[in-house]
């Protein structure tokens, strides 16, 4: 599961309008574990990412991808970050 982790934290640091929504720098991507219990400037991302099986029944893992926005600017604000992260 590393490797998506990395791959979505990779894909939204480098995104510069995210960045740019997000206020994020060279040092801070505003990009975080969920876990994280850090206290972050807002607005941030939350993202975790969790094994799990196949629902067909094959021998196949099957990850699950949370991505949690987190502001307390408001709707648009969200809905600007949330567009851009979709």
């Amino acid at each position: 599961m590393n490797g998506i982790y990395e791959t979505l934290f990779s894909k939204l640091g480098n995104d510069a309008t995210l960045q740019t929504l997000l206020g994020g720098t060279g040092g801070d991507k505003k990009i975080y574990p969920i876990t994280a219990t850090v206290r972050t400037a807002l607005p941030a991302v939350k993202i975790s990412v969790e094994a799990g099986e196949s629902e067909v029944g094959f021998n196949i893992n099957r990850p699950s991808v949370e991505v949690m926005v987190v502001s307390t600017a408001g709707a648009t604000e969200l809905g600007g970050i949330s567009n851009r992260i979709d």
